[in-house]
């Protein structure tokens, strides 16, 4: 399942699995509140040719995010 090669990705890099409660967007409000940005200002305004279009699109939204 791609469930459970992302979970495997993630923690063979060093990453931490966090689950929140079902139901409970307060649980993880921080990362609830930058995809909502990331879908408002990034993904709904603009069309990507190509998934490596998308991924550098949304690794540059990251990137300013974060800063």
């Amino acid at each position: 399942m791609i469930r459970n090669r992302s979970c495997e990705l993630v923690t063979s890099s060093g990453g931490m699995l966090s689950y929140s409660g079902v139901g409970r967007p307060r649980d993880n409000a921080i990362a609830e509140s930058f995809f909502e940005t990331l879908k408002k200002e990034e993904m709904y305004v603009n069309e990507y040719e190509t998934f490596e279009a998308a991924s550098a699109s949304l690794a540059s939204f990251a990137t300013v995010c974060g800063d």
